[in-house]
């Protein structure tokens, strides 16, 4: 039996992008498991007040062997907020049909606050600003939104989606195709233990829960195939949690946002505290590279159609500027080796784009050297059967913004809207270089 994605699938590909190059079909899920789904995220929901630590370990094994892994933290405070005229009050009431979930949580340097409709966040080395904005009736789609990758089943449980088969889909954002296909109880360490198991035509997923609290104890993922884990290598995460039973009004006094004297930011990539420049004599290259790490400029620029394109549109996924002009030898032998990239970006079915941006075509400006610089551009692409999309740079302000001293430059930007690196002129193995730096700028946001 084939299953399609539901309009919840589409949103979340949306957001985080194909995040494996999978057909759309679901396993059936096993009555049982999802019924245990289903009881337990009941169960979390019902509670009045939890504080999670959860601690994640990332690694990579590949024939055997396995690599050093990487370890991330995060805490969350969670607590059933009663709804306007709800009229229930007291530290033991406990969560009702009328409440809305308040949260606290705090990873990547951030906390964020999760109350009456809006997502708040806060830089821990930034005391100046904060982001704000609303859920639109879904935190945890705001969070994605916000932070691309979400490996946090209790941010699921808590925010997600009512029907427990959609509810699957937001346990781990690395694996949005499981389905619940087995559940066993037994005993471990002589205590009984209730395990879910999770699969996908490339993941698997252990969640084992205390059947009497409903609590999970341990989550163990295993991502076998997809975009960027290469045949013969199973890239791994292990969750361990702990938790606090606080009582309610102690969270909720907690959750209460101060915003102070901070002003707001409009993205999120606003917040990171810049980075100081670095001295004259520690500049590198034809570029000084010190936009790289800090949060890419803003543009706003026209396709040669006169459609309007901004960077603030595009986050959610890694952005390729290619800064050129039509009389510049270098640039006319690296756009065919773009396009040669954007291939392959293509049958990978990465969550990238690549724009080439002219600049520096003219001295002149006004109305007539607009109409005359975009259509000798566009004259200069369609000879050559170029089929990147083109922005026109036509005040130069974007190359500008980014340092551009030189070109052909390329700018590799993260999906969060940081600069990752650049590439100057025509460098060694391109391609590869490329490719290779996409991969890690991709991989940059994950846990």
């Amino acid at each position: 039996m084939r299953h399609f994605p539901s309009i919840v699938t589409l949103i979340l590909f949306s957001v985080l992008g194909p995040v494996h190059a999978a057909s759309g079909q679901f396993l059936d899920p096993d009555p049982d498991a999802l019924a245990a789904l289903e009881k337990m995220a009941q169960a979390y929901r019902e509670r009045p007040a939890l504080t999670v630590t959860s601690s994640i370990n990332v690694e990579i094994e590949k024939d055997g062997h396995v690599a050093d892994g990487r370890e991330f933290q995060a805490t969350f405070h969670f607590a059933s907020a009663p709804a306007p005229g709800n009229g229930r009050a007291g530290a033991g009431a406990a969560a009702g049909a009328g409440d809305r979930p308040a949260a606290r949580l705090h990873w990547r340097d951030m906390t964020i606050f999760v109350t009456g409709g809006e997502v708040t966040a806060f830089h821990d080395d930034n005391d100046g600003a904060y982001f704000r904005m609303t859920d639109d009736g879904s935190p945890y789609y705001a969070l994605l939104a916000m932070f691309m990758d979400l490996p946090f089943p209790h941010l699921a449980l808590a925010f997600g989606e009512e029907d427990p088969l959609d509810l699957c889909m937001q346990l781990h954002s690395r694996a949005p195709w499981i389905r619940p296909t087995g559940l066993e109880d037994i005993r471990r360490d002589d205590q009984p233990v209730r395990i879910i198991m999770f699969t996908s035509e490339f993941e698997r997923m252990e969640m084992v829960i205390d059947p009497e609290t409903q609590l999970i104890q341990t989550v163990e993922l295993e991502i076998l195939g997809g975009q960027l884990v290469e045949a013969g290598t199973i890239l791994r995460y292990t969750h361990t949690f702990e938790y606090e039973l606080p009582e309610r009004e102690e969270l909720l006094a907690m959750m209460q946002v101060d915003l102070g004297e901070r002003s707001r930011v409009d993205r999120l990539v606003a917040l990171r505290p810049r980075r100081e420049a670095p001295a004259a004599g520690e500049r590198r290259g034809v570029v000084a590279g010190d936009v790289i790490g800090e949060p890419a400029p803003n543009f706003e620029l026209e396709t040669f159609d006169g459609e309007l394109v901004s960077l603030e549109e595009l986050e959610g996924r890694v952005i390729v500027l290619d800064f050129w002009a039509t009389w510049c030898r270098p640039c006319v032998h690296t756009l065919p080796m773009l396009h040669e990239i954007q291939q392959w970006i293509d049958e990978e079915r990465l969550p990238v784009r690549i724009y080439a941006v002219n600049v520096w075509e003219n001295a002149d400006q006004g109305e007539a050297a607009i109409i005359s610089r975009r259509e000798s551009a566009q004259r200069f692409w369609d000879e050559r059967d170029f089929t990147l999309p083109v922005l026109m740079d036509y005040t130069d302000a974007a190359a500008a913004a980014y340092n551009v001293q030189g070109i052909p430059t390329a700018v590799i930007i993260r999906a969060d809207g940081v600069v990752h690196t650049l590439h100057v002129g025509v460098i060694d193995d391109y391609v590869e270089r490329f490719k290779k730096d996409i991969e890690e700028a991709i991989r940059a946001l994950e846990f």
